[in-house]
């Protein structure tokens, strides 16, 4: 949990007079593109969750481990089902030049997102595109029950992992999201340094439930992918 304490049942103490307010009313317009998927983040030895007594610090966090960035649960292993690939390109600041991380634009490709910086007048020394592998997924406990979704990046040094985690799906010879995946730590060093990745292993077939879900997100997310082609 972060610094903040909060209940992850959003009905816990419910007040007598809204037990009956529970049937979403006025969210009817609201569909997946209005809403945001938490994302998981691996934790590294620097990152701001893991800084004692900072802003963003979350009780417990240490690298190695990954955070839900919505809800601040924390995450030794991840068991989850890969849905939906894809390719992004965001537009970062240079850190050392006041950039907090946070991409000012996000572009469908590479030529998009370096037109962005050109015809906004930006510098090419102060702002960086960041290829980035973009991968939707079903979380699942241990046994395979669905928990919720979920949104994984990668760029830099886990593009290569994200490439193998994409062949191993693609020699399964099935259906994407017809398998449930253990992501666990890995500690990677080199004469650089030393950072944490994933170890990607099968771990068993979807289950009936989690398999039905992840259909429904594949068809979603697809049906959006080829209206925008379109």
């Amino acid at each position: 949990m972060s610094k903040k304490e909060v209940s992850n049942a959003p009905n816990a103490n419910l007040p007598a007079h809204l037990q009956n307010a529970q049937s979403g009313a006025g969210n009817e317009n609201i569909t997946s593109d209005d809403l945001e998927l938490p994302r998981l983040k691996l934790l590294q030895a620097m990152s701001p969750e893991c800084a004692e007594g900072g802003d963003m610090q979350i009780v417990g966090a240490k690298a190695g481990m990954s955070v839900n960035t919505m809800s601040g649960e924390l995450l030794e292993d991840i068991y989850c089902i890969n849905v939906f690939f894809g390719r992004e390109f965001p537009v970062f600041r240079d850190r050392q030049m006041g950039g907090d991380g946070i991409p000012i634009t996000v572009e469908k490709t590479a030529e998009e997102a370096k037109a962005y910086i050109t015809e906004n007048g930006l510098s090419t020394d102060e702002f960086n595109v960041v290829e980035t592998a973009r991968h939707l997924l079903l979380v699942c406990d241990e046994e395979g029950n669905p928990l919720y979704e979920a949104i994984m990046l990668m760029s830099a040094t886990r593009l290569r992992l994200s490439s193998q985690w994409n062949s191993k799906i693609v020699n399964t010879h099935m259906d994407r999201y017809a398998n449930l995946w253990k992501l666990t730590p890995k500690r990677v060093t080199n004469t650089k340094g030393s950072w944490f990745t994933y170890e990607v292993e099968l771990s068993n077939y979807a289950s009936e439930a989690a398999f039905n879900q992840a259909h429904a997100m594949y068809n979603a997310v697809a049906s959006t992918t080829v209206s925008e082609a379109a």
